[in-house]
């Protein structure tokens, strides 16, 4: 018994994968700004949107006199375990609003040159 194959045309633009319209997220780093507890960071998180991800990432208030890159370390695990429960509802938020992932990232150091883990 033969099968014919029929070929049926779907709707929509020829040529393969189509990108989903997504929410335009041009207002994200406003958002983020206004939306994380300003405790967090020195000043408001670079956010960084591309087509399948927001980027956020802040620099942690200076700790004061020279910081050894252990304390800079320890700081940052820190600030990972105390607001992981938070920056994951926030996710969730801003993934609803835009329609992508949310990564985090912080940095330390005064000068723009610290560490900086994502």
């Amino acid at each position: 018994m033969k099968h014919a194959h029929v070929h049926s045309r779907r709707p929509g633009r020829p040529g393969g994968w189509q990108q989903a319209d997504q929410p335009d997220a041009s207002d994200a780093g406003e958002w983020f700004a206004g939306r994380l507890p300003e405790a967090w960071f020195a000043g408001d998180p670079a956010v960084i949107v591309d087509r399948e991800e927001i980027t956020v990432i802040g620099r942690l208030p200076d700790a004061g006199d020279e910081e050894t890159e252990a304390r800079a370390a320890g700081r940052v695990s820190r600030f990972r375990e105390e607001t992981r429960s938070e920056r994951m509802r926030i996710a969730e938020e801003a993934q609803a609003r835009y329609g992508r992932k949310v990564s985090w990232g912080v940095e330390t150091g005064g000068s723009g040159d610290g560490t900086a883990e994502r």
